[in-house]
């Protein structure tokens, strides 16, 4: 039953799409709301990037064509302008952002040139031109890449134990080990990757091509796209030592700004999902490091009553229909019509 109401549900939000309704919509009724997409990698069969945060470049594309002509994309610096000076948002608004810094960033960034539009691309600093592995990915990697078929972590006191019998099996280790990360401090994520490398010692070397470089970096900003922050090492802040989220933040900042001659002015925080990603005393340090926002992974639009600290945006997907049909169910709710 619930294939079939799927089936049917993405059958309707295709028809929205393919009938111009979205496109009807935008143009009749105007919204007064700013939407902010995530994105992440844009690629196609990436093996070190999950499926469900990745783009193919012809879906992007297709997206980004559909977005020149129906909405008005605009800078993160423009959104905070309007926001602090209290004047009107451009009509159908969107802000274009990228997390974490993968290589085929590039690409995006020249699909957006292409199209004369600007995106904000979030950069985990820490993982460009370094030794400092992607720990998001180095853990995609090595339970993939392995032959072994079981593995046993120790998690405090006791010994967590997962399948590798099979490509379900190996699916569900990465998004429970991802998920201990996430849940525990910096010293438990390293003790974590440590004995994964010590335990699966037959992965091949992790691939030194994921992310992007400092070069291609300044090549982005003359494109004229936006550089932010999204600290050293993607370590989910709220479980860090203050001491350890003020380096994470403001080393971040200090080293793009360093490398790219910019000025750093945005920040995204790491991690997200059904893990706090951050809170009051963490939007407190970004902001002291000198940001003029910060974006979240919560879903939902923009507002004049929006805290610049802690700025919503709605995920991006493959399929252009179902990001067409998210945002007008954001704006239908934000007007109270449901």
């Amino acid at each position: 039953m619930r294939s079939v109401r799927h089936v049917i549900g993405q059958h309707v939000k295709r028809v929205f799409y393919q009938t111009r309704l979205q496109a009807l919509l935008r143009r009749l009724q105007p919204s007064r709301y700013p939407v902010i997409l995530r994105y992440h990698s844009v690629s196609k069969d990436n093996g070190l990037v999950s499926k469900s945060i990745t783009v193919s470049p012809e879906a992007f594309e297709e997206q980004i064509q559909y977005f020149s002509k129906h909405f008005n994309t605009i800078s993160m610096s423009t959104l905070v302008d309007c926001i602090q000076d209290r004047c009107h948002f451009p009509e159908n608004a969107l802000i274009l952002t990228f997390d974490d810094g993968y290589a085929d960033n590039y690409e995006a960034a020249q699909i957006l040139h292409k199209y004369r539009l600007t995106g904000l691309f979030y950069i985990t600093a820490g993982c460009i031109e370094s030794t400092e592995k992607f720990w998001v990915a180095e853990i995609r990697h090595l339970l993939e890449k392995t032959g072994h078929r079981r593995i046993c972590i120790p998690v405090q006191d006791s010994m967590c134990a997962f399948s590798l019998s099979g490509p379900l099996e190996r699916e569900e280790a990465i998004r429970q080990i991802t998920r201990l990360i996430k849940s525990g401090n910096i010293q438990a994520r390293e003790n974590i990757r440590e004995e994964l490398w010590k335990q699966l010692d037959d992965a091949h070397e992790f691939p030194g091509n994921l992310m992007l470089t400092w070069q291609k970096l300044k090549d982005m900003i003359d494109m004229e796209m936006e550089i932010g922050g999204h600290t050293m090492t993607h370590c989910n802040l709220p479980n860090a030592n203050p001491e350890e989220a003020w380096i994470e933040i403001s080393t971040c900042k200090s080293l793009l700004e360093k490398k790219l001659d910019i000025e750093v002015k945005h920040f995204a925080y790491p991690n997200g999902g059904s893990v706090q990603h951050y809170n009051d005393d963490i939007k407190k340090l970004v902001y002291q490091a000198g940001f003029f926002s910060a974006s979240t992974s919560k879903s939902g639009l923009v507002s004049f009553g929006s805290d610049l600290m802690e700025l919503w945006r709605m995920r991006a997907t493959e399929n252009l229909f179902e990001i067409l049909w998210e945002i007008e169910g954001a704006f239908i709710k934000k007007e109270g019509l449901i």
